[in-house]
């Protein structure tokens, strides 16, 4: 507080000396006339009223914390304690406008409410590269097609083929599949004794391989006839159960290096078991196990079977069982209808249901408490008094008085969360997916200038379970949203190698990793092969190299000195200062925050930002 108290007495002397310096009459500010008082009084009001809308920065710092996607079981690669291996830097904004937070994203950011951060990937156990996706170039991959399809079928209700908008081509394949495609969906799998026998042998193997043997006898190994080869007369056999146990293991093992290690022993033990095989072979990228056997199943498969033969109402048992309340008759006719409406958050969060998904989806799929347990102080933070009366009356008319105070400073953390944006209201929207008006999804987006940015999303944990991956699912809707649109760009948010889960996000092609050093957008299959050649523990390296005679770094450095000079400070006073006009003593304990926060948000950005040291 000594050397604040210090800086605010400099400034207040440099100030004057600046406004003496910069008058046109050259005379001393005490010898200004009673209407030269008044002009100052004016600069500085108008100073007072740009702070207001400028963008004024608080600095959080550098922080770190345990890694959500390890648990810390990466720690020693940046040797740190499990508590402290994922280190990040934030700010707190309180007003900023698209385009600068766009530019921060060509950087690394994110943001979570007011509160923006950017990971720092250089000491971090698990980097996260932000990732970007041209989405007019978007083409579907087979498994996205059928994820599509997926919900297409559980829409149109037990009685209905697909849609007749398909696409030719798929309509023309789906008449052309062998009958035992067709008939995939029936209640009971086709079964064989040499479906049995590879399943048996697979779990001994996995029983040698696996060290948790609770996870080895927590799936059940599961061989199926996926296809008929018609010309060999033999049939196609898989098992997922590689990448159901990957998947379990939380990064403890891959799932392609699981098969292939399995596939291996299966073929060394064929002949010695006698299993009765043609080939076994693995699919290294899905993790399944493959096998062609001799036996024509064709023989085995009703002739009057047809596509829709056993096909359950999914969504009408969804409906009744986890609706949480008895649906409206109307809810459960068919076709299904789905909508998804795009609106304001604000305007989003003041209905209940919207708030009620995201603590279930929190509750079921986080871990997170339930609500009603919570006691917590009420933190509205900046919303509005208009915002606030209409929550609370949303509140009152919703939950009894008993479980009100508890709501609301769940609703606030909600808010705070989801609704609260440092942008204007036109550029968060909540994207609501109602199935016959049941609100099933919500998915929370930016708009920014050169595209769209997926802030979050959740949905009902037990949908997407039982009937269609809904996060998966709403990333093709958020893509398609975006080529209605015309909005060029998609930003998935973070793309984290040495995480399994985080993957999947490289699978929507053509995307783009940026370069963590020089913030460089690189081709993404490019950039996935760089980081396994170049650091294959670490998942961190330089994706983009430049000119070696023009050095970006040694270039934003000398831009770095020159921001730190002009940006703006405020310390208390009537009136922005910079570091120049500060005290000796000041400068060495404000230089280094500068230094860091340029170094984070870069030369440009930090020129157009007021820091707030007070």
């Amino acid at each position: 507080s000594h050397s604040l108290q210090k800086m605010r007495n400099n400034s207040v002397n440099m100030k004057e000396m600046r406004d003496a310096t910069s008058s046109t009459s050259g005379l001393n500010e005490r010898s200004e006339t009673n209407s030269s008082c008044g002009d100052k009084d004016a600069k500085i009001k108008a100073e007072i009223e740009k702070l207001s809308l400028e963008c004024v920065v608080r600095l959080c710092g550098s922080s770190k914390s345990a890694c959500g996607y390890c648990g810390g079981k990466r720690a020693s690669l940046v040797q740190q304690s499990c508590d402290a291996s994922s280190k990040s830097y934030g700010l707190l904004i309180n007003h900023m406008n698209t385009a600068d937070y766009l530019a921060l994203i060509h950087r690394g950011w994110r943001r979570s409410g007011h509160h923006l951060y950017r990971p720092d990937n250089w000491n971090s156990c698990c980097p996260a590269l932000t990732i970007r996706l041209k989405a007019e170039e978007f083409i579907p991959t087979k498994s996205q097609r059928k994820l599509a399809r997926k919900m297409e079928r559980a829409l149109a209700g037990p009685d209905k083929c697909l849609s007749h908008d398909m696409d030719e081509k798929v309509a023309n394949r789906k008449k052309s599949m062998p009958k035992l495609h067709r008939n995939k969906r029936r209640q009971q799998p086709l079964d064989h004794p040499v479906l049995h026998q590879l399943a048996e042998q697979t779990q001994i193997e996995l029983q040698t391989m696996i060290d948790s043997k609770d996870l080895a006898s927590l799936f059940p190994v599961k061989f199926k006839f996926t296809q008929r080869n018609a010309h060999s007369k033999t049939s196609t056999a898989v098992s997922t159960i590689c990448a159901a146990i990957a998947g379990r293991s939380k990064g403890q093992y891959d799932r392609g290096e699981l098969c292939q290690n399995i596939v291996e022993s299966l073929q060394k033990r064929k002949q010695l078991l006698c299993i009765p095989v043609s080939s076994i072979r693995a699919h290294v990228e899905s993790g399944q196990i493959v096998c062609t056997v001799p036996i024509d199943i064709s023989e085995i498969v009703e002739r009057d079977a047809s596509m829709n033969e056993g096909r359950k109402d999914v969504l009408r048992d969804w409906l009744c069982k986890h609706h949480g309340r008895a649906p409206l008759h109307s809810a459960l006719k068919t076709p299904y209808d789905l909508t998804i409406t795009t609106m304001a958050a604000h305007e989003s969060s003041l209905q209940p249901e919207v708030h009620q998904l995201y603590f279930h989806y929190q509750q079921e799929v986080h871990n997170d408490l339930n609500p009603l347990a919570e006691r917590e102080e009420v933190d509205w933070s900046d919303a509005s008094q208009e915002y606030i009366e209409e929550a609370r009356s949303m509140l009152r008319a919703t939950y009894p008085s008993t479980s009100l105070p508890s709501m609301t400073s769940s609703f606030t953390a909600f808010y705070r969360f989801l609704v609260e944006t440092p942008f204007e209201k036109n550029a968060l929207y909540h994207q609501q997916y109602r199935i016959n008006n049941v609100l099933v999804a919500v998915g929370v987006i930016d708009v920014v200038p050169d595209g769209l940015s997926s802030v979050y999303a959740f949905y009902h944990a037990k949908f997407s379970k039982s009937i269609c991956p809904l996060g998966k699912w709403m990333i093709l809707q958020e893509i398609d949203y975006c080529r209605k649109k015309n909005l060029g760009l998609y930003y998935l948010g973070y793309y984290i190698h040495s995480c399994s889960k985080m993957r999947y996000k490289i699978d929507y092609q053509p995307s783009q990793l940026l370069c963590p050093s020089t913030f460089k957008w690189v081709d993404a299959t490019e950039a996935q092969a760089k980081l396994k050649e170049e650091s294959p523990e670490r998942h961190c390296c330089v994706l983009y190299t430049a000119d070696p005679y023009f050095s970006l770094e040694e270039q934003e450095e000398l831009r770095r000195e020159e921001a730190i000079k002009h940006i703006s400070l405020d310390v208390g006073l009537d009136s922005v200062v910079t570091i120049d006009m500060l005290h000796e003593n000041g400068q060495d304990i404000v230089r280094p925050l500068l230094e860091e926060f340029v170094k984070h948000a870069g030369p440009d950005i930090s020129c157009r930002c007021i820091l707030k040291l007070v």
